[in-house]
């Protein structure tokens, strides 16, 4: 969440000061690689909520539908060893601007220790006139999308960053910078923010291709990482919906 952990996977800590990047022989301003959306309603955006701690509301984290009644985000965001369930929402906002929380019914994290990625379950809210119903899950790009990714191909990452207003939606776009032969490790060249944990790694077509998870803290030259869905990790989704 947020506060809480500040993306700490991977051993990096993101503390950004100075939003800017280098690609190649290119400097990027981080800061002019994120848009706000402000139509939130609508197709890949409606599927990003926040994941909140109720205690708190500054701690919080990204997730992402994958299901009527699914989501996925990093592990560290939902660290019920130091936060139980029952204080863990999925928040949403509504098309009449309000704020209908969501509670986490169950937690079912991958299986590898090194995947920071996480399926919550969640229950109803009496009170929600339609609002979950109207959501489009993200819609996982295919194997063959997914191993075909190279350097230099455009990735979004999109999010609640915690040095925006609160609930605001952003979207920070980059190009990949490098990447693992199997996609259990990337980089982009696009400027992320605590909260952004958990936030799906979309391509120009809008579907899911992996998450982001953490980012460097040097503030001259920031490093956003994250992973791909691997077939292991796309099993583990398709199975755990299905249930």
């Amino acid at each position: 969440m947020k506060k809480l952990v500040a993306c700490i996977a991977l051993g990096f800590l993101l503390i950004l000061g100075n939003h800017s990047t280098v690609l190649a022989d290119k400097v990027i301003d981080g800061e002019k690689t994120r848009t706000e959306i402000h139509k939130c309603q609508e197709y890949p955006y409606q599927s990003v909520v926040r994941v909140q701690y109720l205690k708190d509301k500054k701690e919080y984290g990204t997730g992402f539908f994958v299901g009527s009644h699914h989501l996925v985000t990093n592990k560290h965001v939902v660290n019920v060893s130091k936060k139980p369930l029952k204080e863990i929402v999925v928040r949403i906002t509504g098309k009449d601007g309000k704020h209908y929380d969501y509670p986490v019914k169950k937690i079912i994290p991958a299986k590898k220790d090194s995947d920071d990625m996480t399926i919550l379950e969640i229950g109803d809210n009496p009170k929600d006139k339609g609002t979950l119903a109207a959501i489009t899950p993200l819609k996982m790009a295919s194997p063959n999308t997914i191993k075909s990714l190279k350097k230099g191909d455009k990735l979004s990452a999109i999010g609640y960053p915690g040095d925006k207003p609160y609930g605001t939606l952003w979207e920070s776009k980059g190009k990949l910078t490098e990447i693992e032969p199997d996609g259990s490790f990337l980089t982009f060249a696009a400027l992320i923010y605590s909260g952004n944990s958990g936030s799906p790694l979309i391509n120009e077509k809008n579907e899911l291709v992996g998450l982001v998870n953490a980012s460097t803290d040097d503030k001259k030259n920031p490093k956003t990482f994250g992973f791909l869905l691997r077939p292991e990790l796309r099993d583990f989704l398709k199975t755990t919906i299905k249930k």
